[in-house]
């Protein structure tokens, strides 16, 4: 059935922001031996990084659209409203400073391992010298006329990016090893809401035995699961891996089968056991 609202006003939004930087790092890791403990891998190692960032390219557009409808629930063309049907605004920007730091620790008894990390810790990046546009149609209806554009320049801005904490653990045996990771991603954007993804769980389980080297893993995220299978075969100074999982990194959001392959050359590290 048709429906008509009469004597409305409608708006929609949207809005995209994007940075460009680069990264000069810094860091200083450290292992701390356990002594009541003989394996070669046991101890804890702690990392911590100071990443120096230039930015050469900001922007931060936001649009919106106004729908207005007369008495009888058609569109119209209300010219009393306090602003046009079709606003644009467009910060843009070349220079910017900032800097972010990370953090980790992980601890490694026997077979097991258990780790923590924080990356973008007090992430910022400060944005000077910024042109502000503003993009107007006062009537979208009769497709008549140009976008009237209007440039200013605007205050400096402090752009935060997303602060990522992972806390993870593994197990490692002589021929398997079970590995899994939490993390939780925290941003002040408020676009991110409900897009970002805050939340995820990944997983993975390998088994080797000959030239064979099956794997299992998942990952969820977004009230999703996405399962995932490989292969691996490993020749030593040389191995084959190929992978299949699901993948709906598209705007409709639709699982798509995917396959990955990678070759490895080169001597493989195994694990020593304890």
């Amino acid at each position: 059935n048709n429906a008509y609202i009469p004597n409305s006003q409608f708006r929609i939004t949207a809005g995209v922001r994007t940075e460009l930087p680069t990264a000069i790092t810094g860091g200083y890791h450290v292992r701390f031996k356990l002594q009541e403990s003989g394996g070669d891998r046991d101890g804890l190692y702690v990392a911590f990084n100071y990443n120096y960032l230039r930015g050469f390219w900001y922007e931060d557009v936001g649009m919106t659209l106004r729908l207005d409808t007369d008495t009888q629930g058609l569109l119209t063309f209300n010219p009393a409203a306090p602003f046009n049907p079709i606003e644009v605004l467009r910060a843009h920007s070349t220079h910017g400073h900032g800097m972010a730091l990370d953090f980790g620790a992980a601890l490694v008894v026997n077979r097991i391992e258990v780790g923590f990390g924080i990356n973008g810790l007090a992430n910022r990046i400060k944005w000077t010298d910024i042109e502000a546009s503003r993009y107007s149609l006062s009537n979208i209806l009769t497709g008549d006329g140009d976008f009237v554009e209007n440039t200013t320049s605007a205050p400096d801005a402090t752009i935060k990016q997303p602060i990522e904490y992972v806390s993870s653990a593994g197990y490692h045996a002589e021929r398997w090893q079970l590995a899994g990771e939490i993390g939780v991603r925290s941003s002040d954007y408020a676009l991110d809401e409900g897009r970002l993804g805050k939340t995820w769980v990944h997983t993975g389980f390998e088994y080797r035995f000959g030239l064979l080297e099956p794997r299992a893993g998942a990952y969820y995220s977004r009230k999703r699961l996405t399962p995932a299978a490989g292969l691996g075969l490993n020749f030593g100074k040389f191995g084959i891996d190929v992978a299949a999982y699901s993948n709906d990194a598209n705007v409709e959001h639709v699982r798509h089968p995917s396959i990955a392959l990678s070759l490895r050359i080169g001597n493989l590290r195994r694990l020593p056991s304890p």
